[in-house]
């Protein structure tokens, strides 16, 4: 079987995630909508956007599809998510990767105009169930849950993390430290702003005072608390944790717990390496984290000091289009 799928919104998660699944042989990605991209950009910036290479020779037909590898995609720019053919195109699965995952009635307008499933690449409240894979995809219910949520981007990052942990020696409350490059975005080019404030030129931290884990792990709600560094450089990021746990463990047991995690339950989710290396090593890796094996620690006992490396964008975009398989193959 193969699961027709089509992209609401195109930016630079839309587009990662077309990348990163399009050579899968159970999906078959048929449409893209976006308002606020010409045709002809979305196919350069599908081709060049990657600083280290080039993707493919994408071209713009007559009709305003996209052509990749001999195949059309169908290019449209509607305002709304609903306004888009969505049956025209024998969509199964619609991926929501803008803002309109905010307007929670629009989407689940969907299902009733001829899409069968709805994932929304993001965290989602109002009684919509987030997943994240390897953490807890087993919760997915093919005859009750037509509209699921990838989860936050944060959160696909230290779930990995957090499960092992938790389920191994039991997590009772910790925090959680991430760097990471930021993307600039148009407001950040307010031209009234200082020049030396500017993204390119400053770290900005960001502090949350709530975070996504409840909907992920519901019993360690209010436990966990996260600062968000944002760095003026492109690359990967790195997330550091710790963590104080139920029971005496050494730095020993927890890398034991990983190392069977990656080469179990995890594979392909959560890696271990031994190596000294930085975050460039870490680029367009597919795992939601590499641990640092080298950098754990244990104090007295029961606090663990995590350290992972990863590649947001490639990593949360992988994780979402196994979702999308996941969810379409139960079709």
């Amino acid at each position: 079987m193969t699961v027709r799928v089509g992209l609401h919104g195109f930016g630079r998660m839309g587009r990662t995630a077309l990348r990163a699944a399009w050579s899968w042989p159970e999906l078959d990605i048929v449409h893209i909508n976006d308002s606020s991209i010409e045709p002809s950009l979305a196919a350069h910036l599908l081709t060049y956007e990657d600083s280290n290479a080039t993707w493919a020779d994408i071209q713009v037909t007559e009709d305003v599809s996209l052509k990749i590898d001999d195949q059309c995609l169908g290019f449209t720019r509607q305002t709304s998510i609903l306004d888009v053919d969505w049956r025209g195109y024998q969509v199964d699965v619609v991926i929501v990767c803008d803002e309109s995952s905010n307007d929670i009635s629009a989407i689940k307008q969907l299902l009733s105009k001829g899409v069968r499933k709805v994932v929304i690449a993001g965290a989602m409240h109002h009684n919509v169930l987030n997943i994240v894979m390897g953490v807890n995809d087993y919760l997915y219910n093919a005859s009750a849950h037509h509209l699921v949520a990838s989860g936050h981007w944060l959160t696909q990052s230290y779930a990995p993390i957090l499960k092992v942990l938790h389920d191994g020696l039991g997590v009772s409350h910790g925090a959680i430290s991430v760097a990471k490059p930021l993307i600039p975005s148009p407001q950040d080019y307010d031209p009234i702003a200082c020049r030396f404030r500017h993204p390119g030129n400053a770290i900005i931290p960001q502090r949350f005072e709530k975070i996504h884990n409840k909907l992920i792990f519901p019993e360690l709600a209010n436990r966990l608390n996260c600062n968000v560094i944002h760095l003026p450089l492109y690359g990967p990021s790195y997330v550091e944790g710790t963590f104080e746990v139920s029971c005496n463990t050494t730095a020993e047991e927890v890398g034991s717990l990983f190392i069977k995690a990656a080469n179990g339950l995890l594979r392909g989710i959560l890696r271990v390496d031994d190596n000294n290396l930085v975050s460039t090593d870490f680029a367009r890796s597919p795992v939601s984290c590499v641990i640092d094996m080298p950098a754990l620690s244990v104090v007295a006992g029961t606090q663990v000091r995590v350290l992972a490396w990863c590649d947001f964008e490639a990593g949360f975009c992988q994780r979402l289009m196994e979702l999308v398989r996941k969810v379409g193959m139960s079709i």
